[in-house]
């Protein structure tokens, strides 16, 4: 919908600049057709058109929801995964919302390009430290180890074979160990283990797609997380501000409750949302400013606040977590 009312404000204003008359009828019933022809517009929106809100670059990142909703100077971010690597894909620390402590946990989106490849557009993978590894691992002064008369086709002893096949071996297991789920599974354990509940904000495409992560174990990675979910005994609640990208986000969404903002999206396939044939709706659906949350990140994350609280306040919905 083109909306010409709107595109008629910018003249009427102009006018009033250049002749000094009085336009403020008109710029009044201007904007309060704008008003309304953007409700009508919002209020009917397509599940696919809901999905390109979610996915809209303006809307606030894991980061700003938890600045905005945890108490000042209460939040402290913490990094790594004990292996020597630390996931830019996924967000964690400590805060407090209200004096009570909270474990968070998300998929960090960019606002540019520049950013988003850094956080891997909020991809997470289980490769990020082979990486790592193949910059420190003396494996390729042992590719590099001088022929030797009588040896092997590629000029290598039986041993040096060994040491070779050792290696590469030893680095793709560490590799598979160290997936960048582990930096969130690490804090999950830490959070359990000293009573704080864990909240976790999910906003990813999903999984890295790639030939290495399949490679990799990439599954397994992300079951290991969802295992551990449902032993964990504090309480565990998810909020999708954007979209939910199948495995991706259920690795860090396995909880006791989960709420979905407005204009968010839970699809449960691998392929693209649009060619699938279900989108998620819960009814724990938290409301949006009209036109998305980036039209108001501070009043959509007070509305998350406000969930998180409500739901910490039934104590007996969490008396059973999932590992008893």
């Amino acid at each position: 919908m083109t909306n010409n009312n709107f595109g008629s404000m910018p003249i009427v204003r102009r006018m009033v600049d250049e002749t000094g008359l009085d336009f403020s009828n008109q710029i009044s019933s201007l904007e309060s057709k704008y008003q309304q022809d953007l409700k009508d517009l919002y209020t009917h929106l397509t599940p696919i058109q809901r999905l390109t809100i979610a996915r809209h670059p303006n809307r606030p990142t894991v980061l700003d929801h938890i600045l905005n909703i945890t108490d000042k100077d209460k939040w402290v971010e913490l990094h790594g995964d004990r292996a020597g690597y630390n996931d830019p894909a996924i967000v964690t620390g400590i805060g407090s919302i209200d004096g009570k402590s909270f474990m968070f946990i998300g998929h960090q989106k960019g606002r540019n390009t520049k950013e988003n490849i850094e956080h891997n557009f909020a991809m997470p993978t289980p490769h990020g430290n082979l990486r790592f590894l193949f910059k420190r691992e003396p494996e390729d002064k042992v590719e590099q180890l001088p022929s030797i008369t009588g040896a092997g086709e590629d000029g290598r002893t039986e041993g040096e074979e060994k040491t070779v096949g050792a290696l590469k071996q030893s680095v793709t297991d560490t590799a598979t160990l160290n997936h960048v789920y582990r930096k969130a599974l690490r804090m999950m354990k830490y959070a359990d283990h000293h009573g704080f509940p864990i909240i976790t904000f999910i906003d990813t495409p999903g999984a890295f797609a790639d030939l290495k992560s399949e490679e990799l174990g990439q599954g397994e990675a992300i079951a290991q997380n969802l295992r551990t979910m449902f032993g964990l005994k504090v309480p565990i609640i998810s909020v999708v501000t954007g979209e939910g990208g199948s495995s991706g986000a259920l690795a860090i969404g396995c909880s006791n409750k989960l709420f979905m903002l407005e204009n968010s999206a839970f699809y449960v396939a691998r392929t693209q949302p649009s060619g699938c044939p279900h989108i998620c709706s819960l009814s724990y659906k938290k409301r949006e400013p009209l036109s998305g949350s980036h039209a108001d990140p501070v009043w959509t994350s007070q509305q998350i606040k406000f969930a998180i609280t409500q739901a910490m306040e039934v104590g007996n919905f969490f008396k059973a977590p999932f590992g008893t």
